[in-house]
């Protein structure tokens, strides 16, 4: 399906059943409701996590707590309130963008809390920069048979095992365990997106929103380990 039958039209409705258009498809009755919560909770929660955070660490805290509002944010809007397909035409990207924004903004608080500072801004402006071309692709190309550039997310995703030294010395075997966690909850996730299984109840609960509760569960697992490294 190529970008221009998936551009928005005056003419389109959605059918009866539930298809696999992301434009005009209908979707399952709980579809974005878990990100709409998260992204309500992660406004209080990031603030505390600023304020818990040493003052040195907090600048990096900030950046991780605004992109992971943010990810969640752009979500809930194209699964919630997106419903005419020019809405969801242009929030679909920004919602496949965010991810980027997101991954690079969680280990931009990893690295720099973890590894020596001229090392830590090397990577970091790397990951900005891979992250920015990223946003660029899904912008320009993003459509049902395009996925572009869609190998960064699990590549720059794993770059924070590169910080694995830095979490022994700094927080010992906890936040390498708890980075193991979210990578293996992330992983999984997408595994089960990429199958479109398990897929319970299509019409209510589907397999994007098994991918959501695994999101959730790896937001959780990266916020203890983002508390840890600033705390600590």
């Amino acid at each position: 399906m190529t970008a221009t039958a998936l551009a928005p039209s005056l003419g389109a409705t959605p059918s009866a059943t539930l298809v696999e258009d992301p434009v005009h498809g209908e979707r399952p009755l709980l579809r974005g409701r878990l990100h709409q919560l998260a992204f309500v909770a992660s406004i209080p929660l990031g603030v505390a996590l600023v304020d818990a955070a040493r003052s040195g660490a907090r600048p990096a805290v900030a950046v991780y707590a605004v992109t992971w509002t943010l990810m969640l944010g752009t979500s809930a809007a194209y699964h919630v309130l997106a419903h005419t397909p020019a809405a969801r035409f242009w929030l679909r990207r920004a919602d496949h963008s965010a991810i980027f924004v997101h991954i690079a903004g969680a280990n931009t608080a990893l690295l720099a809390l973890s590894l020596p500072g001229g090392l830590a801004l090397a990577l970091i402006v790397g990951i900005w920069v891979a992250a920015g071309f990223g946003v660029a692709d899904k912008m320009a190309h993003l459509d049902g048979s395009h996925h572009g550039v869609s190998w960064l997310y699990p590549v720059l995703g794993a770059a924070p095992v590169i910080a694995t030294p830095g979490l022994v010395e700094g927080v010992g075997i906890v936040g390498v365990g708890l980075l193991l966690v979210t990578l293996a909850l992330y992983g999984v996730g997408a595994a089960c997106f990429s199958m479109k299984r398990p897929d319970p109840i299509p019409t209510v609960f589907g397999y994007h929103e098994v991918w959501h509760v695994f999101t959730v569960l790896a937001g959780a697992s990266q916020l203890l380990l983002t508390h840890l490294l600033a705390t600590t």
